[in-house]
């Protein structure tokens, strides 16, 4: 595996049958949540692990210093693990099963200048008002019903992708 393999800044796993993310943290039993401890994700700046069949994205808060992160085209219910992840610029979690755009997760992605969460089942925009450096939202194949929850970024977005909800 991957584990112990503390210089890594860039990992792709794309398109394989991997059903969860694990080895991002450090060796088993050691204490992850130490103000010291340096994992495998640790120096991790892009991750792409996008068409596995990942159910659950938390171990990504094993990165604090991701800038790009995707996990497109897996079988995620939830977005989680991302709170604590400042650097993120991009994040592309397209055709999952998301049902909310959970505030908590992402009000503190101020970096954030893409996501991408089109074909999952997202039924109302929101978590985005802290956002101010968006410039690129994909929300479209999903089940929006209308479009609110975009006013923190009215001077930064470029880009807005609403079809076929």
């Amino acid at each position: 595996g991957i584990r112990g393999m503390k210089n890594l800044e860039l990992l792709e796993l794309y398109d394989n049958q991997i059903e969860y993310l694990e080895e991002l943290g450090g060796e088993e039993g050691e204490d992850n949540d130490d103000d010291n401890f340096k994992g495998t994700g640790f120096n991790l700046k892009t991750l792409d692990m996008s068409y596995n069949v990942i159910r659950g994205m938390k171990p990504v808060h094993f990165c604090p210093n991701l800038v790009e992160l995707y996990l497109a085209n897996n079988k995620i219910k939830a977005i989680e693990g991302l709170s604590s992840l400042v650097n993120l610029r991009k994040v592309d979690l397209g055709a999952n099963r998301i049902r909310f755009m959970d505030e908590e997760q992402l009000s503190g992605l101020v970096n954030l200048e893409e996501l991408w969460l089109g074909k999952n089942k997202i039924e109302k925009i929101e978590g985005l008002s802290t956002l101010k450096k968006l410039r690129r939202l994909d929300v479209q194949s999903n089940r929006l019903t209308s479009i609110t929850g975009l006013t923190g970024q009215i001077e930064s977005l470029e880009e807005l992708y609403l079809a076929h909800n």
